[in-house]
């Protein structure tokens, strides 16, 4: 049985990583009314927050303070490099943000709806989002299946619950 003031979608991620907001987007393109459930202040998940993204702006970044220091000269060019850390961090939070911005303008012009919190999935299709109102998937003949993303989800297959 629904709860009351319960808000009705046809498929909700719970999970704003790579594989969560891509397959948000995706079930928006197909016309489906989609929920998006996020624990992290922005969306992007650990790839892009913490992980990949940041971690190759850096290495991009040390990669060319090495070009610039060894490999430079064997092509006639002579300079002092220094490196500036503080710059080449700032640089990495740029990046980050910037992913992070184009996650939230592509739900945004998708339509799909965003939730602030952790999700956890109980049995009747229900989802609920902590510290928010509850979320349930639409009953429908053929419904859509909610994705949990992220390595750090916990499932519990005895419970049938999920959380993320």
């Amino acid at each position: 049985m629904a709860a009351e003031g319960a808000k009705r979608h046809d498929v909700v991620i719970v999970g704003a990583g790579p594989g969560g907001y891509v397959a948000a987007v995706r079930g928006a393109q197909l016309g489906l009314d989609v929920a998006l459930v996020e624990k992290e202040p922005v969306l992007g998940g650990t790839c892009v927050r913490v992980g990949c993204i940041p971690s190759k702006a850096l290495l991009e970044s040390s990669f060319l303070y090495q070009e610039a220091r060894s490999a430079f000269a064997a092509h006639g060019l002579k300079s002092q490099v220094d490196l500036d850390l503080a710059a080449m961090h700032a640089r990495r939070e740029k990046v980050v943000k910037q992913n992070t911005d184009g996650v939230a303008f592509l739900m945004k012009k998708n339509g799909v709806t965003v939730y602030r919190g952790t999700g956890r999935l109980e049995a009747g299709r229900r989802v609920v989002v902590a510290g928010d109102e509850p979320v349930l998937r639409e009953e429908r003949e053929d419904p859509a299946a909610v994705v949990v993303d992220d390595h750090h989800d916990e499932v519990d297959p005895a419970a049938g619950e999920a959380e993320a």
